[in-house]
């Protein structure tokens, strides 16, 4: 079974926020702009999973990727809940912008170019 979790490092995701969040949890990078569509569907519904990141100044996505990616990991793994989610759906990111061994060191095994960013999948387990 596939379980998602969307990690938007872009700082203007507003068009598709919605439809994203109706469907997988949301770790996503405060700016002014998201910061308002996020408000806007907390207003209209509590059960979306939308979890705001804050970056620094001049921060860079990569940087703030690896600030995050293990803070994510523990709240949507396997000790954390059942099904654990095995597949990241990263924006605003491109793969070749990181190590890809902190992923695998998460259990992370296959890895898709994207127009927004990434994919990455873990192995499935077996529950």
């Amino acid at each position: 079974m596939k379980s998602e979790v969307a990690l938007i490092l872009d700082t203007d995701f507003t068009k598709d926020l919605q439809k994203l969040a109706s469907e997988m949890p949301v770790w996503i990078v405060k700016s002014h702009n998201n910061a308002v569509m996020v408000k806007e569907l907390r207003l209209q519904s509590n059960s979306y999973q939308l979890t705001e990141v804050f970056s620094e100044q001049l921060e860079s996505n990569s940087n703030v990727f690896y600030r995050i990616i293990d803070t994510l990991d523990e709240h949507h793994n396997e000790v954390s809940q059942d099904p654990p989610y095995n597949t990241l759906l990263v924006y605003g990111l491109d793969l070749e912008a990181i190590d890809i061994n902190i992923l695998r060191e998460l259990g992370f095994i296959k890895f898709q170019k994207t127009e927004y960013g990434f994919i990455a999948i873990k192995e499935e387990s077996n529950h």
